[in-house]
């Protein structure tokens, strides 16, 4: 199995002094999420970022190299918001100051340049966030059967994570990448082994309530068996039903597994509040987008009335606020940015079969379906933004700077033969 995604990263051209610099960054955007952990002050944290993608775009540029023409355009339209709504924008939002962080701490990660030393470095450091985040899953998972890892005051697990709404995407993510581990073991027992941890990451789902989560990965886990084990029907079945048992026995060694969603359906979080808060979140985004269509209403802002206490702001549509706050041009740039790349990764699966791309494009699915709910990407203190244009930086260059032996390049094989 090459370059398998937790046992082997793609490394390709890049030196100890780049390795060193990636899991500096890793491990910093990982402590910004780990309860244990004690999380660096933003601007601190932003600061450290900013030094390391700058540090990491020096040392791998390389030719030939091109831009992301809708990935410009985007952070342009920021500007542009900014200064057609610099004397209504609230100061509480600090504009300015996110915009320069948002293209600042992803920097080398996000689509800003592409060449295939950054495509490599991206690789490297997307598996080496997905080996932190399947440990601190599988380490959430027995918290939960342990019972020594906490939940929030509203019941809703927490794990070793700073908060449910980020346990949960994460959760689904470890479950699509385990999925894929599942398919591509060299071993019966290592396919199992990973089938097994890919159930458990969406046990975890479950115990974290979010159900923009689930209905995101199962959709995105469609995705990935369309493509990947295609044609091969008796394969699905036999997964489903190993799976469906992992889970029966999670659920009843565990118990309560479903207790949180189910609980958003009565009592304070009864299906039609819920729907209503959304519907609420969503009224007030098309309010904005009829009073200001072409350059937003203020990037990075919201109506007053929607304005935390301390800044935050809770958009409830991730697609529908890059046009209410920023325009119709930022929403087609965005739009575009995540069409590309699922054309981008299309395009290799059927030319080139490379197994990585299926596992990408089924996380940028995952990603526009998830965005629908929640995300925040245009924050750059947010673990979600950092993890989203980092796929998206991948998907852009993938087929165009990497050949096929870079990465994974070997799709499914029926079980009768033997996996190389």
């Amino acid at each position: 199995m090459e370059n398998s995604l937790l046992t082997q990263s793609t490394s390709g051209s890049l030196n100890s002094t780049s390795k060193f610099l990636a899991w500096m960054l890793v491990l910093c955007a990982v402590n910004q999420i780990f309860i244990f952990t004690p999380n660096l002050p933003q601007m601190v944290y932003y600061a450290v970022m900013i030094g390391l993608n700058i540090l990491l775009i020096t040392t791998n540029i390389g030719k030939p190299i091109s831009i992301s023409v809708g990935m410009w355009i985007f952070w342009l339209v920021m500007w542009l918001s900014i200064l057609f709504n610099y004397d209504t924008l609230p100061a509480i939002f600090q504009a300015e100051e996110r915009t320069i962080a948002f293209c600042g701490v992803m920097l080398a990660l996000g689509p800003w340049l592409l060449c295939k030393q950054l495509i490599e470095l991206r690789l490297y450091i997307w598996k080496a966030l997905n080996k932190c985040l399947f440990v601190m899953i599988m380490f959430s998972f027995l918290g939960r059967i342990g019972g020594f890892l906490p939940s929030d005051n509203n019941g809703y697990y927490l794990g070793c994570f700073a908060h449910s709404m980020i346990l949960a995407p994460l959760a689904a993510l470890v479950c699509l990448n385990c999925l894929h581990e599942s398919v591509h073991g060299d071993k019966l027992m290592q396919k199992r082994i990973m089938g097994f941890c890919a159930v458990v990451a969406l046990a975890v789902l479950l115990f974290a309530s979010s159900r923009t989560s689930l209905v995101a990965v199962m959709i995105a886990v469609f995705t990935y068996l369309t493509y990947q084990i295609a044609g091969k029907g008796n394969v699905i079945i036999k997964n489903i039903i190993f799976f469906g048992i992992v889970l029966c026995i999670i659920s009843f060694i565990a118990g309560g597994m479903l207790d949180g969603i189910m609980n958003k359906q009565k009592d304070g979080f009864d299906m039609e509040q819920t729907l209503q808060s959304r519907e609420d979140l969503w009224n007030a985004r098309f309010t904005e987008i009829e009073k200001s269509p072409i350059f937003g209403i203020g990037s990075h802002s919201v109506s007053a009335e929607f304005i935390e206490s301390d800044g935050r702001i809770e958009p409830g549509n991730a697609w529908l606020f890059a046009f209410s706050s920023m325009g119709i041009f930022s929403f087609l740039a965005l739009l575009g940015l995540v069409g590309i790349s699922f054309m981008q990764l299309r395009s290799d699966i059927k030319e080139r079969k490379r197994s990585d791309s299926v596992l990408l494009i089924s996380q940028v699915v995952f990603w526009a379906v998830y965005m629908n709910g929640e995300a925040h990407i245009t924050a750059a203190g947010d673990f979600t933004y950092l993890y989203f244009w980092l796929v998206i930086g991948i998907s852009l260059g993938i087929y165009r700077y990497l050949e096929p032996q870079s990465v994974n390049n070997e799709l499914a094989v029926p079980e009768t033969e033997t996996a190389k």
